[in-house]
């Protein structure tokens, strides 16, 4: 069975529901009222939850390390698409906060897990999927 690759870096693209090229708008988010956050889900891994985050914020900046990511990830997230998406991660701000909300094992025994991610200029659901060999094989931001 072909290995699905959850691996959705051109997330950013659709983040929030914008479209291919676009940028998150800082304005928005100012004038957007506030939004209750959920609260966090037991049994969190720190160990998990700091390796997401790192790996976010290295796609923000455009230099992420492909020893993390398994193969079909790597492949999948090319220089040019890391170039096109980081400035527009960049432009979501920096991480206000990011709230445990759970992880699945998908049928490929992938773990997949969710985030609530609180950007400057960006609420959205962070999904983070290792492999079982530890390696990353999916980050989704939506």
């Amino acid at each position: 069975m072909k290995r699905l690759t959850v691996f959705s870096i051109a997330l950013a693209l659709s983040m929030a529901g914008l479209p291919f090229g676009a940028s998150a708008a800082p304005a928005a988010a100012a004038t957007a009222a506030p939004q209750a956050l959920p609260t966090a889900a037991p049994d969190e891994d720190a160990v998990i939850s700091a390796r997401a985050r790192a790996e976010f914020l290295s796609l923000q900046q455009g230099k992420i390390d492909r020893t993390h990511y398994s193969k079909t990830a790597s492949d999948a997230l090319t220089d040019a698409m890391l170039a096109q998406v980081a400035p527009q991660l960049k432009a979501t701000g920096d991480i206000k906060s990011m709230i445990y909300r759970g992880k699945m094992v998908a049928t490929n025994k992938d773990t997949i897990y969710q985030y609530t991610l609180v950007l400057t200029n960006l609420t959205a659901t962070l999904t983070f999927t290792l492999t079982p060999d530890d390696k990353i094989d999916g980050l989704n931001l939506q």
